[in-house]
């Protein structure tokens, strides 16, 4: 009798994964909802490059994401906390001790608010960040952003 599981859950993870990688986020959570094989698939960390923070997330609610699912930072090429007005201290510093960003490129903190010479040192120091959106934000001064100028090329 022939077997009645479909044929694409027949292909290797890493292809059905590379697959999933082309599908656009709405097409992607789609998938999830098909099947269990889907959904776990769906839920790889390489498909989760890019991790966008939402302006209304509170310190807390970023600590507990971090805390609950650092495996979703392991691929993490990119993050954005733009407008994220509430964004602590703690919070930030805590992200960015994470070894898990050793693969970070890109990180946009434009509008949220103040951020101490101390954590744009931190930024300075992850070894593949090439892109750094500092738009509006409060109480950077020269010195710290030259700092972060010598070893981010991309600064905005």
């Amino acid at each position: 009798s022939p077997d009645p599981s479909p044929r694409l859950l027949h292909l290797p993870d890493e292809l059905l994964i590379y697959i999933l990688q082309h599908l656009p986020r709405p097409a992607l959570s789609a998938a999830a909802l098909a099947c269990s094989a889907l959904r776990s698939l769906a839920l790889h960390p390489k498909l989760h490059v890019r991790l966008v923070v939402h302006p209304t997330c509170s310190p807390r609610a970023l600590r507990d994401l971090l805390a609950t699912h650092p495996d979703r930072l392991a691929y993490a090429a990119s993050i954005s906390l733009a407008r994220c007005h509430a964004l602590d201290e703690p919070s930030l510093a805590s992200l960015l001790q994470s070894p898990r960003l050793a693969t970070l490129e890109a990180v946009d903190l434009a509008w949220c608010g103040q951020l101490l010479e101390k954590t744009l040192a931190n930024l300075a120091r992850l070894p593949r960040l090439h892109t750094l959106g500092l738009a509006h934000v409060a109480r950077a001064t020269t010195p710290a952003l030259l700092g972060v100028l010598e070893r981010v090329p991309g600064l905005r």
